[in-house]
């Protein structure tokens, strides 16, 4: 599935969708500079998307930079504005 993903990247860089699941798949890989990239190129594009910043906020927690990791998580708390997300972030959050 990975190298059909790349194929639909080469051929349209800005998937989105695309962009998330190789950056989720570079996670699990532990290819974690490759899922920065593919993290950052979503929120390039869509700046407010809360997927990839809880991506690129996994990202940097595996890197060692959890105060990156937390403005992320708080940024994407504020845009889903949901108690119960929120309250599901700082449990995630308190596990550093």
């Amino acid at each position: 599935g990975v190298l059909m993903l790349r194929e639909v990247v080469e051929k349209n860089p800005e998937n989105v969708e695309a962009n998330l699941l190789l950056g989720q798949q570079g996670i699990v890989s532990g290819q974690l500079d490759k899922a920065q990239k593919r993290f950052e190129k979503v929120l390039q594009l869509e700046p407010t998307n809360v997927e990839a910043m809880l991506g690129l906020a996994e990202v940097f927690k595996n890197k060692g930079d959890k105060q990156k990791a937390i403005d992320l998580l708080q940024k994407a708390k504020k845009k889903m504005n949901s108690p119960e997300f929120s309250k599901d972030i700082d449990q995630y959050i308190n596990t550093f």
